[in-house]
């Protein structure tokens, strides 16, 4: 079970913590979630630094994933 309250991502702009905390939530690397959200790894080390900030689609997408328990496999939402 999560260890944290309400949801990691909030509508509209994801901040960097955001993004942290989901990948906090799902133990999940940067490549990982990069891998789940069909982006290059450096784009989400930037949205980490604030550098860019992810498109609605890949909020979309982090929306669904934050459905996971940490367990589930971030390969099953790839394809």
């Amino acid at each position: 079970m999560r260890n944290f309250r309400g949801p990691c991502v909030t509508p509209g702009r994801v901040s960097p913590e955001e993004i942290r905390a989901l990948q906090k939530a799902l133990r999940c690397s940067a490549g990982e979630l990069a891998r789940a959200l069909k982006v290059e790894p450096k784009t989400v080390v930037q949205w980490e630094s604030g550098e860019l900030f992810p498109t609605k689609r890949h909020v979309d997408k982090m929306r669904e994933l934050e459905g996971l328990e940490p367990d589930d496999s971030l390969d099953e939402l790839e394809q």
